[in-house]
């Protein structure tokens, strides 16, 4: 890899683990104790259980765990009490939210690491039985070593599962806010944006698993639900790691004697009415934003 390569890729991961870190509280709030994405933790629980219920002193590997404040490691260790979950994140203070949703839950079989994604030297050769990310890969610069370190630490015969957004015609909820947030801050948003829905067809992220030994992979679609109270939902569009604060931010400092955020709060709540989101009481319920569920294999020695 050319040296301005890899500057541009640790200066992509140094920026993504700063706005993570930024936004762990409030997403924390949002994510778990809101519930907003429900559909996606059970799905993880639901093929992975099957598999491992009967693999003794079995080991899961979370990656970019913490960023969904443990999940689903959490999920994971509750349905598996005879496994070892390990969640693993670059970003520190959601291991923190992690541990202390661990704790309250009674979980002793699951424990919090920092670890990157793309470097997983500190864990063995063959020494997990499955690996799991949560929403995460769309974030790796380099994914091409994230998952050969994946296929490497998975024992012969272990499983792969993650989840990834679908492309944003298929997230009525992501492009409504992109297109909102574009009329603020175009070129930021969209690196963004594009970001988020890096693999929004499956097929090459089903090929870079083929890459790097991992076989019989396949993707299958999840809906998820946006449901958020009157009182709530632009509070969770400003405090969520969506691109709508950043853009607002930098036309308020570009429009000091206005209230963009006001502007921008009122011209979404036209939109989302436009898209019949809004309940009678002005409560925000967005269906059907999709995400795949992908999984693989790798092969048995």
């Amino acid at each position: 890899m050319a040296d301005s390569e890899a500057q541009q890729q640790a200066e992509m991961k140094r920026r993504i683990e700063e706005n993570w870190a930024k936004a762990a509280a409030s997403y924390s709030e949002w994510v778990i104790q809101n519930r907003l994405l429900t559909r996606l933790y059970p799905r993880f629980q639901e093929w992975l259980v099957p598999r491992l219920k009967d693999v003794a002193g079995a080991r899961i590997l979370d990656v970019a765990s913490a960023r969904q404040v443990g999940e689903p490691a959490v999920t994971l260790a509750a349905a598996l009490p005879h496994a070892q979950v390990v969640s693993t994140d670059i970003a520190a203070p959601f291991q923190e939210l992690g541990r202390a949703r661990a704790a309250k839950a009674g979980l002793g079989n699951v424990c919090f690491e920092s670890a990157d994604a793309e470097d997983l030297h500190k864990y063995a050769d063959a020494s997990f039985d499955a690996v799991t990310c949560s929403l995460g890969l769309m974030f790796l610069p380099n994914l091409g070593a994230a998952l050969r370190e994946f296929a490497r630490v998975l024992k012969p015969g272990g499983w792969f599962a993650a989840t990834v957004w679908m492309a944003e015609e298929r997230m009525p909820f992501f492009l409504t806010v992109k297109i909102l947030a574009m009329q603020y801050d175009p070129a930021t948003v969209l690196a963004a944006a594009n970001m988020a829905v890096r693999f929004g067809d499956p097929a090459g992220l089903l090929h870079d698993l083929g890459g790097a030994g991992l076989t019989d992979g396949r993707a299958e679609g999840i809906e998820v639900d946006y449901d958020l109270p009157a009182h709530l939902w632009w509070k969770a569009l400003l405090e969520l790691p969506l691109p709508i604060q950043p853009a607002l931010a930098k036309a308020q400092a570009q429009r000091p004697g206005e209230d963009v955020f006001e502007e921008g709060r009122l011209k979404m709540l036209e939109m989302a009415g436009q898209q019949g989101w809004l309940t009678e009481g002005g409560d925000l319920h967005c269906k059907d934003n999709g995400c795949w569920f992908v999984t693989a294999q790798k092969p048995a020695a």
